[in-house]
Parts: structure tokens; sequence; C-alpha cells
């Protein structure tokens, strides 16, 4: 699970600040479908690939204990500096290897994590893991569309798909983002999948920018064109030109834009009994 893209203690800071909220929808989506087969109280949740801590607080409403797991110490060290909830806890740990015990947890998630995983190994582990009729839930969002509501025929939302397109490196992981994990199967019968929901963001230009700093896909880029000028500045530019009005140059906090991001949604329950020979 670990990945040198979120392991500096500067790009943690920057991926605890831009990074966009899911909508409180997704948590009561999987905590609805957990209550399914199994009804509350609900003790323990983890969070895999949880960085610093953005969907592992979503569930602590939910469950008497939540566990936040990353396999980078300064993405923990982050999360442990946010808002403080006492039935909240993080631990460094990978995806392979949970520090859990067998059968200890109602739920496990991973948002905007799991095409980092070997999903082999991450699955053999969810089922040990897992109490049965415990929910697997995989969860994400796709790349974001931007637009003006003020003028409709902005061509910011151009500008932003041919920066991703031009400036960011796409991985095998990222591509599996940019599918929406279309590919991806969980490893139990009957699993289904949610796309009806979105975040919407209303950002400042140099929110917007600051958002692009965190994508793996950008620093990748970053590493392979060590020499280019900052594309974020020319990113930047040419968002405050797309939304002045009437020639007058505004500046980056000043303008905003909508950013809408769809958002996809994989559950699974484990069945009892599930792999007893």
């Amino acid at each position: 699970m670990a990945n040198s893209y979120f392991t500096d203690a500067s790009h943690a800071a920057l991926y605890a600040i831009f990074r966009p909220e899911y909508p409180r929808a997704v948590v009561q989506t999987i905590v609805d479908y957990l209550c399914q087969k199994r009804l509350p109280p609900f003790l323990a949740a983890a969070d895999i690939g949880c960085g610093s801590g953005q969907s592992t607080r979503n569930l602590a409403a939910n469950f008497e204990s939540v566990y936040g797991v990353d396999a980078s110490e300064s993405q923990i060290n982050e999360a442990n500096a946010k808002e403080h909830l006492p039935n909240v806890h993080y631990r460094v740990g990978t995806s392979d290897n949970l520090p859990f015990e067998d059968e200890s947890l109602e739920l496990l998630t991973a948002a905007q994590a799991a095409h980092w995983f070997d999903l082999d190994k991450f699955y053999a582990e969810v089922n040990r893991v897992l109490k049965p009729n415990g929910v697997l839930a995989l969860y994400g969002y796709g790349l974001p569309q931007a637009s003006c509501p003020q003028w409709p025929e902005s061509p910011v939302n151009c500008i932003v798909q041919q920066f991703y397109e031009e400036k960011c490196f796409w991985t095998r992981h990222r591509l599996d983002v940019k599918s929406k994990y279309e590919n991806y199967r969980l490893p139990f019968p009957d699993w289904i999948r949610n796309d009806s929901m979105k975040i919407e963001c209303e950002w400042s230009v140099n929110e917007y920018v600051s958002y692009m700093s965190t994508s793996s896909g950008f620093r990748r880029h970053l590493e392979l064109h060590p020499t280019e000028t900052d594309p974020l500045d020319d990113l930047r530019r040419s968002l405050v030109d797309a939304l002045s009005a009437n020639e007058r140059q505004e500046s980056a906090d000043a303008l905003s834009l909508k950013v809408t991001f769809d958002v996809f949604l994989l559950m699974g329950r484990k069945p009892p009994n599930w792999g007893v020979p």
C-alpha cells in the first residue's frame, strides 16, 4: 500500500487541507447496506489507506471504535493532528497485513485508495478480519468537471481537462480511478455498485490549483520533467483569464468555479462460513 507520492510531510499537509470531502450520503449508504444483515450497535470499523483521516472520521458516529490505517507515517501524523474524536484511532499499517484480529470488524472501507493495493492480498485480509455479514466498501471519485455558473459558456472545463491530459502522468493505478473502478470485482457474491452520488465544491482558483498540487499524476509529471516551468502557474493564469469579466483581471482568490466529482461505490458482504471447507 505504501506509495512515495503520499509519504513526505509537506504533501501530507497539503493533502489534508485540499482534498474534497465526501457527502454524508456515502457513509449512510454503506451503513444502510450493513444494516440489511447485521443490527446495531456496531463495534468496530477500519478505513484502509486512510490518508489524513477525512474518510475515517466520517465513520465515527456509527461505530464504537473506528481505526484509520495508512502506510505513510506522515499521513498518520496529519490525521492525529486533526480534530480529535475519542473513538477514532490511527495506525501505521499496510493493506496486505491488516493489524486486526480474525473476524473483529463489521466494516472495512477504502476511500480513493484501493487502486494502490495488491488486491489479491488485500482481499485475503478482508476475508480474515471481517465478521460474518460484515461489509467491504471501496469508493472514490472520478476526474473533476469544472464550470462557472455565472457564465455557462466559460472554457474553464476545457482548461481543466487539458491540464489533466497534458500535465498528469497516468499510471495504471490512476487509470483505475479514471475508469471509476469499472474492472474491479469484490471477493464476495452479489456485491453491488452505486454511482448515484456526487461531490460538489465551490472553490477559488487558488483552491482548485492547490487541489491539483496534491494529485499523484501531477506529482509524477514533475518527477519526469524536473526542469519544466511550474505548470500550476500556467493553470492559474489560464483559469483567471477565463473567469475574469470584461477583461478585468481579478485575483485567483476572488474568482471561483464550481467543481463536481462523480462518486463511485462498490459494496460486498461476507457470507457466513465464507471460505470454510
